[in-house]
């Protein structure tokens, strides 16, 4: 039943009404009375006048202005802290219910005894926790602190995104592109990489196009051994199917130790703007490290030319990595080897090519 219908309670809210001094028929004296009657029953017989005051006008104005917002009101006797919390719709599930109450466990060293999620109209859920408390005195915390906390929690991936977009490009385009690739990676992307590596990727997503729809990003990950690079190949339109993929990458003399795709979908375009993300993490065939300031230009360019096919995949292409050659000299370098074999040479073509590899400073010197 309404609060109106307990005399205690009744007494409180006309009390409480009274001093707000509001006109009841007013749009602010409904929504006073509205917050007032919807207010969790328990903590209505429990919280006293002044805190009921200062809550209901703070509720007050999320109708008109929306936000995550955390009302504690700590227990005299150090026994419990009761805190109201109000969180967009949109952003609010059980997972961040968990967390918001894990969090506020831990900031008030205390326990979860319970948490009373409500829909109220609007676009805000609020969710009433209590807070156990078993020795000390309770810790006084900010209402901005227990806010920023709950802020980080229910922040999407996206959100994270924008504000990344915002500090490195700026402007109208950082906005555009929030607009376009906001929501267009799925969730094991989002799983995987951070803002910063989303920002690379959207670089190289707006470089593809139905002319090029290739593009390719040699990294390495932080914390990743000198003996491993990564491999991204974007492929706009159609998936690059792993059996073209590996024998590739293994005739540049690598060896592809897992491989993870992703797909990516940006806002407002068609089927054809789809992308297909194959991110593949490599080691050198031959073993060692691998030096990726030295091969990183020259592997991305190879693969681009392989893509546009201006260049052959064969075991020539191992010059990539062992004797830091770009395409166009591996592509003479094949071409003498094709010419040895119509003098009648004995020697196979992978052959020659094995034993170039082999001796890369010998082959970088022939050319």
């Amino acid at each position: 039943g309404s609060a109106s219908s307990v005399p205690y309670l009744r007494e409180k809210v006309e009390r409480v009404f009274e001093r707000a001094g509001f006109d009841p028929a007013s749009y602010a004296g409904r929504a006073l009375l509205n917050v007032l009657e919807s207010f969790p029953r328990d903590e209505l017989f429990q919280i006293d006048e002044e805190t009921l005051f200062r809550f209901a006008l703070s509720i007050m104005q999320l109708y008109e202005r929306p936000r995550v917002r955390a009302l504690a009101r700590p227990d005299e006797f150090h026994r419990f802290v009761s805190i109201l919390v109000f969180i967009p719709k949109d952003r609010y599930d059980t997972h961040v219910r968990r967390r918001v109450g894990e969090f506020l466990a831990q900031i008030y060293r205390g326990r979860l005894s319970a948490a009373y999620p409500a829909y109220p109209e609007g676009p805000l859920a609020r969710t009433h926790y209590i807070i156990g408390r078993d020795e000390g005195d309770t810790p006084a915390v900010a209402e901005d602190t227990l806010e920023a906390g709950i802020r980080a929690i229910v922040r999407t991936w996206a959100d994270t995104l924008t504000d990344a977009l915002t500090d490195v490009v700026g402007g109208a385009r950082a906005r555009a592109l929030a607009a376009r690739y906001g929501n267009a990676f799925n969730a094991a992307y989002r799983e995987s990489f951070g803002a910063a590596a989303a920002i690379e990727d959207i670089t190289s997503l707006e470089r593809l196009s139905e002319a090029r729809p290739r593009a390719v990003d040699l990294y390495r990950r932080e914390g990743d051994p000198a003996t491993r690079v990564n491999l991204k190949v974007f492929s706009r339109g159609a998936s690059l199917p792993l059996s073209e993929r590996v024998p590739l990458l293994e005739n540049c003399g690598f060896r592809v130790i897992n491989e993870r795709t992703y797909r990516v979908v940006p806002a407002g375009g068609d089927e054809s703007e789809r992308v297909w993300l194959h991110d593949m993490a490599l080691e050198r065939a031959a073993g060692g490290p691998v030096d990726i300031a030295a091969i990183d230009r020259p592997i991305e360019a190879a693969l681009l030319a392989y893509f546009r096919g201006i260049t052959e995949s064969d075991g020539y292409n191992r010059l990539l990595l062992e004797a830091g050659l770009g395409w166009r000299d591996i592509a003479m370098v094949r071409a003498l080897g094709h010419y040895l074999q119509q003098l009648r040479t004995p020697y196979e073509q992978d052959y020659i090519a094995q034993t170039l590899a082999r001796h890369g400073a010998v082959a970088a010197e022939i050319v």
